[in-house]
């Protein structure tokens, strides 16, 4: 994976961080979110610009 950018925001004491990864091609992206969800302190995994590959 590829880190592409980090964000964190502060809202009424807590604190919400926003990782942006590039998940190559040769990976399953289905483990790896599987691996992201199962860290401590993840609550939510979104995901965007996954596409077929020919």
């Amino acid at each position: 994976m590829n880190l592409r950018g980090l964000d964190a925001e502060l809202e009424d004491g807590q604190s919400h961080y926003s990782i942006r990864v590039r998940i190559p091609p040769s990976r399953n992206a289905q483990d790896v979110l599987e691996e992201i969800t199962a860290l401590p302190g993840v609550k939510r995994v979104s995901v965007t610009g996954l596409r077929d590959l020919d």
